[in-house]
């Protein structure tokens, strides 16, 4: 049977019988033929051909690339072709790694340095990633504490962190510096991180210095932490006798009026 379009359940044939879709060209068999309520049906199926191939909008013949990870069975049916412990060492391309067989793929990749490069960058990355750089002790290390160069060294008991800055081959000895982390303040016994908090003090890119009284502040006499540096010291008491600001008795007077070679009838003395 030919026709233009693929059949349809009112396509009239019997159970067996083929039909062409010349349009699409596309072959079709009968395969059920059923009545009810004096309604008959017909079931076709399209039959696919040798050279109909497969794709990932219809259905069609498939074969297999030999060694890209799939293969059939005797039966015919079609699995995925794992690799084997040999495959994985010799990393032959194709064939997947298999769940099972991860404990071996992951150290065959550690320990092959034969396919395995890093620059030592990515290798003090992947130490990091894996805690292999980071060293542990409940003491602080010592010049006899093994190291390499940049590790970390942790005291568990005092919680502090080392670094490793120069390893001595010869002898050998280790040099590890005492990491302060932002939190570890410092104080009047022990060094540590600390901020500006304007009382006195200021920071100009990084360098930290006393932060001096101007003239301004001097004459206004309002600020009680910057102090007066010593090139400001002439104004500074200037300010404080020509002011009338200063408080003094009568005793206080006759001392500095005393002290300044000043009699009472204001003559000094020679």
């Amino acid at each position: 049977m030919f026709w233009f379009i693929a059949p349809t359940t009112s396509t009239v044939g019997f159970v067996g019988q083929l039909y062409l879709d010349t349009t699409n060209n596309k072959t079709y068999q009968c395969v059920a033929v059923t009545t009810e309520n004096d309604t008959t049906t017909y079931t076709w199926t399209q039959l696919i051909r040798i050279t109909d191939k497969g794709s990932s909008s219809e259905y069609g013949v498939v074969k297999i690339a030999q060694g890209r990870g799939l293969d059939f069975l005797s039966d015919g049916g079609l699995y995925v072709d794992v690799a084997g412990d040999v495959q994985i060492t010799n990393r032959t391309i194709g064939r997947p790694i298999a769940a099972a067989s991860l404990n071996f793929a992951v150290k065959s990749a550690l320990t092959d340095a034969n396919h395995l490069t890093m620059t030592e960058s990515e290798q003090t990355t992947a130490q990091e990633v894996l805690g292999i750089n980071t060293l542990y002790g409940s003491s602080a290390p010592t010049t006899s504490t093994v190291g390499r160069f940049g590790q970390i060294y942790i005291n568990t008991t005092a919680n502090t962190t080392y670094q490793c800055t120069a390893v001595d081959t010869v002898t050998p000895s280790y040099t590890w510096a005492k990491l302060i982390r932002s939190t570890d303040y410092a104080t009047s016994s022990v060094g540590g991180v600390a901020k500006v908090s304007g009382r006195g003090l200021k920071m100009s890119n990084g360098y930290l210095s006393v932060d001096r009284a101007n003239n301004n502040e001097i004459l206004a006499k309002n600020n009680e932490v910057n102090p007066i540096a010593p090139s400001y010291l002439d104004y500074a008491v200037k300010v404080g006798v020509t002011t009338n600001t200063i408080a003094l008795t009568a005793s206080e007077k006759t001392s500095a009026q005393s002290w300044l070679g000043i009699t009472p009838r204001g003559i000094a003395r020679l």
